[in-house]
């Protein structure tokens, strides 16, 4: 006898008694699927029958700004291409994640490849409303590891001037993960022993910008590495208490 009460599967979305504790359909258990978090429950819920849950779906990861959620949107809006709302909301969805993220690869796929013109319009806007981030893709890359590169800055302060570069796009220094900090720190270190072979500098300076009030102008989290120099400024004193001029001396 069954409980009356049904649910679906997070896996095939089969509709079954709420009692059983596994899936008929694909095997899953109700335990399982329980252990899935959030960002995992969402994408999921992309492949729903219904239409509803499905635009929920897309709203909420827009919302959460994930970068790896897009592919999976893509997906969504392709395998429905009738469906132009649910398109379009997609398209919404991945502008806020590459405001976040720097993810332009997803909106360039659907503008060129969605059925529906107004679909390919919505995505190649948001594409001009946001362009690139000049730090994806790593290019003129001096050195790598596995979650961070150096490059040459192209304005560069002195002669050797750096960035070091996660390669994942976040903006704030203070939201990307231990790991890259590390990564960062030790590309820092390699890069300084090739300055000083190839520079010779007599010192240098170590900042990152966090925010436009800070001068952060690219929304990638960059370090700087720049060499000093003898008589490269009248009065070094003060280093990076420069950032505000009136107070650098002390």
């Amino acid at each position: 006898m069954t409980s009356g009460r049904s649910q679906y599967c997070g896996e095939c979305f089969e509709l079954f008694d709420s009692e059983l504790a596994h899936c008929p359909r694909c095997g899953k258990t109700v335990a399982a699927l329980s252990y899935r978090d959030y960002q995992q429950k969402l994408a999921q819920a992309l492949e729903h029958p219904l239409a509803d849950v499905r635009m929920w779906a897309i709203i909420a990861l827009g919302l959460r700004g994930e970068g790896s959620a897009a592919p999976a949107l893509v997906d969504c809006a392709l395998r429905r291409p009738a469906d132009v709302v649910e398109g379009l909301e997609t398209v919404r969805s991945l502008e806020c994640i590459l405001v976040g993220n720097g993810e332009v690869g997803a909106l360039m796929h659907l503008a060129e490849a969605h059925p529906a013109h107004a679909v390919r319009l919505a995505a190649k806007r948001a594409l001009e409303n946001h362009p690139p981030c000049p730090f994806c893709p790593a290019e003129s890359v001096v050195l790598r590891n596995e979650l961070a590169c150096v490059r040459f800055d192209i304005y560069p302060v002195n002669p050797g001037h750096c960035l070091i570069i996660p390669f994942r796009h976040v903006a704030n220094y203070f939201d990307i993960t231990k790991e890259e900090r590390q990564a960062m720190l030790a590309l820092a270190d390699e890069a300084k022993k090739i300055l000083d072979r190839d520079f010779a500098p007599q010192g240098y300076n170590l900042g990152i910008n966090v925010g436009d009030v800070a001068g952060q102008t690219v929304p990638h989290v960059h370090l700087h590495l720049i060499p000093r120099y003898l008589g490269d400024v009248e009065n070094p004193r003060g280093g990076v208490r420069g950032v505000i001029p009136a107070r650098q001396h002390y």
